[in-house]
Order: structure tokens, then sequence, then C-alpha cells
């Protein structure tokens, strides 16, 4: 999660939604200026007000993704594309979730 002194007046931000082969996966801060780093999935531009909440929930339902749709994150911030989320919500069974990049997400014990 980025601090609050990351974010500069007259910057802007995108978010890049990034996955590990391991299932990690991370949502990290990044300034239009700087080079794109290798990730799953990135936000449009969003306002510094937005991120400065740190609220990544709320952050989550404001943030429409490059290519459209959206993002959903756990109570633990592990982000979740629209299709997984759906799927869970369905009550499929992990190998019947359609898993971005057929890697499922690594979510905190229950």
């Amino acid at each position: 999660m980025w601090n609050f002194s990351d974010i500069r007046d007259n910057h802007r931000y995108f978010l890049a939604l990034t996955q590990l082969s391991t299932g990690r996966r991370r949502v990290v801060l990044c300034d239009v200026d700087e080079a794109r780093p290798d990730a799953a999935l990135f936000t449009e531009v969003l306002s510094n007000e937005l991120l400065l909440t740190r609220d990544l929930e709320r952050i989550s339902e404001q943030a429409p993704l490059l290519g459209g749709g959206r993002f959903f994150v756990d109570a633990h911030g592990v982000w979740l594309t629209e299709e997984e989320m759906c799927a869970l919500e369905d009550d499929k069974d992990d190998y019947d979730v359609p898993w971005l990049n057929g890697i499922p997400p690594i979510f905190a014990p229950r």
C-alpha cells in the first residue's frame, strides 16, 4: 500500500494490479510519467483525492480498468477480476473459477 507522501500535487497516478506466478497479488501506485510496470491489469488515471483515502474497497468501486470492467478487493486487499468475483459469489468450486492467467490468488487463512 502506498503512503500519503507518495502522492504529490501536480502528479497523476493509476494503479497496477500485479500478479506473481505464486498467486500473490498486489495493488501498486504508478505515476503516469514513469515507466509502466509489468502487471496483469491497470486502472484508468485516478484522482489524487480518491487515492489519498487509501480505501481499496472504495477505490475498486470507482476505478475502471483500462479496456473496461472493474476489479474487486477482499477484506485483506487481494484484488479479483469481475469474472472471478462473479464465480465466487455463485459458490463455484475453486477449479471452476476463471482465474486470471490460470493462477488463483493467495487468500488469507480462514
